[in-house]
């Protein structure tokens, strides 16, 4: 009996350093990718910021390129020239005028966006940056304005 009473504990004291060892290393895992977490937040934060920084000095410079300003004004006279149509259209439930409203707002918002997408690519940071401010205006509901 005592071989087997031996064996028993050193399965347990075996069992009790594996378990230990399993909550230390999971520990030791979670504290690494919390710190991988941090660095890549950090190193986000920090090229976010240097890409403002870039914004901030050339933007004030260039005035928006004519391409995308004649895009980004026929964008907005299209949407308010449908907002005034839908206004005027009285036999139109309110209900249907609100979601043909928000259906004109989305259009205008996809295509700001791709002119966005277009002046980042092309390397226009001067023109996505005032397109950008166009964009602020609209979703933060101060008004559709047209490009400088």
């Amino acid at each position: 009996m005592s071989d087997l009473t031996l064996i028993a504990r050193c399965l347990m004291v075996i069992g009790a350093i594996g378990f230990m060892l399993y909550v230390f290393f999971n520990r030791l895992i979670d504290i690494i990718q919390q710190k991988r977490a941090d660095d890549m937040r950090k190193a986000y934060q920090a090229r976010k910021a240097a890409l403002n920084a870039k914004l901030a000095n050339v933007c004030r410079r260039k005035p928006m390129q004519p391409a995308y300003a004649t895009l980004i004004n026929e964008l907005v006279q299209e949407y308010h020239t449908k907002r005034a149509n839908l206004r005027a259209a009285t036999a139109t439930p309110p209900e249907l005028q609100q979601q043909l409203d928000d259906d004109y707002a989305y259009r205008l918002s996809i295509g700001l966006e791709d002119a966005l997408e277009d002046a980042y690519s092309a390397g226009d940071i001067d023109s996505a940056r005032q397109i950008d401010r166009v964009i602020r205006r609209f979703y933060t509901g101060q008004g559709v304005v047209y490009a400088a």
